[in-house]
Parts: structure tokens; sequence; C-alpha cells
């Protein structure tokens, strides 16, 4: 495993067994398809013009979170634990915008180990007392609700309503928890805001002690909340970090950083000999969700036409990724790449093993999502 810092042990592509042209052709399209090379001096308007043009007439664009200067594209490829490829500055700490979601799954592995939550279908209500989730349909919704973003919550949370996530189905009744997929910042802040009660100090303090630091990562990143999202636990005010990033705040990262904790999870959660994150919470992060296969816990899965996974990403918009490819034992990183071609990145990622079959092309099927009726499988064992 890398040592801390920025001291990462390197190697050429062909000795980590890479096609070298393959990993060139690889960069190439990576920086020639930079999303927002002329982007405006007025980033935060930008983000609330992508929100509407996303969410529909409905949806909340009032920015109420802090904002980094957006960097360049930059990337790396980590093979057998070295960095076998990097273009751009890898230690540019920037916002990875929805791949934030990824570390508050991670800390809900943590609790659970650790005792702190009985496990992934125990009430949130139940280990929080939270008076968002008191009322009778509420106090149904688990954490596995929440981690694969079925709980349809209903409610406002720092002034930002959950039905400005709706869509198309602004106005519709909500399913029960755990019969509908949808993707809704407003209710990954209330796991973020629920893991606060659970752990009743800062998450960016939690997140360094038990995860970032055993892993070796710089001290350069941060996470933010909101101007609204302060609140009062055992008589401190703390802020609740955002989960999404859709309002600005959330994670602010350097690609290297982002390939230490891919490599974590690409190692099934040890670092070292040191244990960080259990083996099972790593599968069930990859399990799919019964309403949408290409989702896990927080984590986006792909698959190839057969049903294969072949990876499985944090993911954010921008576009922002950490791609762990267990197969061909790759972790790669890429950061502000055009929101429509990371799925060529990946198609590329996969066939630069010169030692292992190539794996995909992935295959995405979003008509299937909500559709699946298939018994859950995508709790971690309790």
């Amino acid at each position: 495993m890398p040592p801390a810092g920025d001291a990462w042990e390197t190697t050429p592509p062909a000795a980590a067994h890479l096609d070298p042209a393959r990993v060139a052709e690889l960069i190439d399209f990576a920086r020639s398809n930079e999303s927002d090379v002329d982007r405006p001096a007025d980033y935060p308007a930008r983000k609330a013009a992508e929100l509407r043009e996303a969410l529909g007439p409905h949806a909340d664009v009032e920015m109420v979170g802090p904002f980094t200067p957006p960097g360049g594209a930059n990337g790396l490829i980590v093979r057998h634990g070295r960095i076998a490829a990097e273009f751009g500055d890898t230690t540019f700490v920037d916002e990875i915008a929805s791949a934030t979601k990824g570390f508050l799954s991670t800390l809900v592995g943590v609790a659970i180990a650790r005792g702190s939550i009985a496990g992934v279908h125990a009430s949130v209500y139940d280990g929080t007392g939270l008076a968002e989730l008191a009322s009778a349909r509420h106090r149904a919704i688990t954490w596995h609700h929440l981690l694969q973003q079925t709980s349809e919550w209903e409610g406002t949370l720092f002034g930002k309503p959950s039905s400005g996530h709706a869509g198309a189905r602004y106005g519709e009744p909500l399913r029960p928890p755990g019969e509908w997929f949808e993707y809704n910042d407003v209710r990954v802040n209330l796991l973020a805001r629920a893991l606060l009660e659970i752990y009743r100090r800062p998450l960016p303090d939690v997140l360094r002690e038990f995860v970032l630091d055993p892993i070796g990562a710089s001290r350069t990143w941060q996470w933010h909340g909101y101007s609204t999202s302060r609140v009062s636990i055992d008589g401190r005010t703390i802020e609740s970090v955002s989960g999404g990033a859709h309002w600005g705040g959330g994670l602010w990262m350097s690609s290297r950083d982002l390939a230490r904790y891919g490599l974590l999870y690409l190692r099934n959660g040890e670092w070292g000999a040191a244990r960080i994150l259990p083996a099972d919470w790593i599968r069930a992060t990859r399990v799919s969700s019964p309403r949408n296969f290409m989702y896990g816990y927080l984590w986006w899965l792909q698959h190839d036409a057969e049903g294969r996974q072949v990876s499985y990403a944090a993911q954010g918009g921008g576009s922002h990724h950490v791609f762990v490819v267990p197969e061909h034992d790759l972790v790669a990183v890429v950061r502000w790449l055009r929101d429509e071609a990371w799925p060529g990145f990946l198609e590329r990622l996969l066939t630069l093993a010169t030692d292992r079959p190539p794996l995909g092309p992935p295959h995405y099927d979003f008509a299937r999502v909500n559709q699946d009726t298939d018994t859950d499988a995508g709790a971690a064992d309790d």
C-alpha cells in the first residue's frame, strides 16, 4: 500500500501489464472531453441552471454552500497499488460533487462495525430520534432505504424540500419506503444528518479518524455543509455536511486522495495489516438495488450485457469518478470529464490490462429502473 502523503510508487504502464498505447489514448480521450473548458466566473449560477435543466421547474436552485474554483481535467490509474499513469494536477483540491455520497456509505459501514448502528434494516428513527422521521410512515425508513435512495422520505431539510428532486413525479403520491428509487440530494442530506446523531461530532472528524488518516490521505481535503445546516448536538453547534453538493458544499478532495479511497475498496476494506472497513460492507455496497440494478449503497454499479458486474464507482456530476475494477486489480480517478463521455472512458479503461481478458463493454438499461421486482438482496449481514 502507498505510504502516507504523496509518496506513491509509480511504474510504467507496460510494467503494470497495461497497454501503453491504450493508456495514452485513454488520457487523450479524457483531455479532449474535458467539461466546461471555459468555465464561467459565476460558477454557482451555472450550477443553478444545470439543476433547473435536470430537475424541472420545481427544482430549488438557491445555492447555500461554498464552491471551489474549478480545477482542470486530471486523473490517474492505479494498478497493483502503484500509479501507472497520471495526467493534470492530481493534487488540486476540487469538488467531487455526488461522489461525496460514497463517503456517507463508508461512514454507515464504520458505524455498523463499531456497533453504533444495529444493522442496515434498523429503523433510522429508532437509532436517532430525529424529528424529521417521527411520523408513523417515516419510522419505517431504514438505513438500507437511505443508502439505496428508496426511502421516499417527504419533508424539508435545511430549507430544501424533498419534492424539488421529484422531476416528472412532482405532485404524485409517494410509495412506501423501499418501493421506488429516486436520486434525491435532500434525502442524502438526511442520511448525513442522521449520522451526525449517531456519531455526535462533525462527520469530517469521524472520516479523518476512522478512514482517511489510517489510509494516509493528505490533510488538504475539506467537507462542507450549507449556511443553513448548523444544528445543536449536546450543546455544541455543528455543521451537518452536504452529501451531494447540489447546492454547494460537499467534499473537496484531490485525485490522489480519491485514489487511496478507491484502493481501500479494491482491497476489500483492508489497508496493509489494518482492517478499516468490514469486507462484508464492501460486498454489500456492490449489491444491486431491486429498484435500480445500476445502484448499490450510494455507489454506482456497472455491468456488461450479460449482467456481470465489471466495475463500481463513486460518481459525481461535472463529472468526477472513482472507478474500482476488482478483476483487473485497478483503480482509476478522472475529473472534469463531460457527463456524456464517462461511459466511453470506462469502456476504454476496461481494455487496458494485457494480462487479463478485457471486460465489458458496460451496458446501461435505464428502462429497468423501478421496474425490477426481485427480492431485495442488498443488505449487509446484521
